[in-house]
């Protein structure tokens, strides 16, 4: 491992270290939002939106083994080794399903899986990078400038399945996939070398990467909060694949509807993270930040109770996929910074992959459970189970900054 060096940031300009962040970034979002929308249209042409609990259940297991690898990955051949077995399996993964999903519908499955799988290793390597070299930032509004990168990275993505589904075939779509992750693994390869990480720790047993976790209880309560909000986006991601396979025909009418959503959803992203980040941070700090996310959601769900339309369906998924991927996003990490290398990277993996994927085997669970015992009383059920959430959420927030650890985030300028 080469020895790690702080850049010198005394002439008081923004590093290019930021602008490399910024762009990794940018390639992540701008991937994801051209092949998420075809790999949901592909899944729900070849399958159904029934067998989601069963598919989200699946997972599990999938999602602790890979995180097992990749810390192993990180301990044994190093951060930049680790990201590219990631990228070579994406773009395999990638390639198979375009050409033999029409033979191999099961591809479609493995896809599907698969996507939500590599991007949040993608932005958790990235991310893990960025915390490293934290004394790289100004201040803490680059934290919002470089999650908007990735959000901006989206909204052209998100462009291209709704002009080209129609034209070259959702599948195709994919392919998008192999010149874009090439391109940012060449890139974060010269992020790398340039700002090389701290020694990361070789000890890699089970035992104590959830130690790690066990004696923090900063770590348990970020944990806790990505675990409920990511139960709330389960919930409002079932209901919006139900009323989509039922409101729309056609696998290319399905991905444009999808990009369209993206296209609104990244765009709300870039203004929260951009603007609203900044003025929530400074005017009512970190933890009223937190609290104020589950309060406008849970309005929202309040509202959607009594309006459970297709269109209503669709603003919810738009708006808790935008607050995910910007606000929360934005005061997550930071709840970070203070934390040592081995935390920042090996329980972080734990957290934003394993937590962040297997949350939704507790909402299949919960999702199977409701159809077998309140049958035509499922939809309102999980309305009324989004709201107990949200309300959890504001108490595991306020027990997290009750401690004093939380006090002195809070008043860190």
């Amino acid at each position: 491992m080469d020895k790690f060096v702080t850049p010198n940031l005394n002439n008081g300009k923004v590093p290019s270290f930021v602008y490399l962040a910024m762009g990794l970034c940018f390639l992540i979002g701008l991937e994801y939002a051209i092949s998420r929308p075809a790999s949901v249209a592909l899944f729900l042409t070849h399958y159904s939106s029934q067998i989601l609990p069963w598919v989200w259940m699946a997972t599990v297991p999938i999602n602790l083994a890979l995180v097992a690898c990749y810390n192993h990955g990180i301990s044994r051949i190093g951060p930049l080794k680790t990201l590219w077995a990631v990228v070579i399996t994406t773009c395999l993964i990638a390639s198979a399903a375009t050409f033999y999903i029409p033979l191999i519908p099961p591809l479609s499955l493995c896809h599907y899986i698969w996507k939500d799988l590599y991007i949040l290793l993608m932005f958790k390597q990235v991310w893990s990078m960025i915390h490293v070299h934290e004394s790289t930032f100004v201040s803490r509004s680059a934290y919002g400038i470089i999650f908007a990168s990735g959000t901006v990275g989206s909204i052209v993505g998100s462009l291209v399945p709704t002009w080209l589904a129609g034209t070259i075939g959702s599948r195709f779509l994919l392919l998008f996939t192999l010149p874009i992750y090439l391109i940012f693994a060449l890139l974060y390869r010269h992020t790398y070398a340039s700002y090389p990480f701290p020694p990361i720790s070789k000890q890699n047993s089970s035992d104590r990467n959830h130690s790690l976790i066990r004696n923090n209880p900063f770590l348990i309560g970020i944990l806790l909060l990505v675990l409920l909000m990511q139960l709330s986006v389960g919930i409002t991601e079932y209901r919006f694949s139900h009323h989509l396979e039922q409101e729309l025909l056609g696998l290319d009418v399905k991905t444009a509807y999808c990009g369209r959503l993206s296209s609104i959803a990244n765009a709300l992203s870039f203004l929260f993270q951009v603007i609203g980040s900044k003025i929530l941070l400074h005017t009512i700090g970190l933890k009223g930040s937190h609290l104020l996310i589950p309060i406008i959601l849970g309005t929202f769900s309040l509202l959607g109770f009594w309006a459970p339309t297709f269109s209503w369906i669709s603003f919810m998924y738009v708006s808790i996929k935008a607050i995910d991927y910007s606000l929360f996003g934005v005061v997550r990490e930071m709840l970070y910074i203070p934390l040592h290398p081995d935390a920042k990277f090996k329980a972080k993996a734990y957290i934003d992959v394993f937590t962040y994927r297997s949350s939704k085997a507790l909402v299949s669970i919960l999702i199977l459970g409701a159809q077998v015992l309140l049958h035509s009383h499922l939809f309102p059920f999980l309305y009324g189970t989004s709201l107990l959430l949200f309300v959890l959420w504001v108490l595991v927030v306020l027990f997290l900054f009750r401690r004093q650890e939380g006090r002195s985030m809070l008043l860190k300028p």
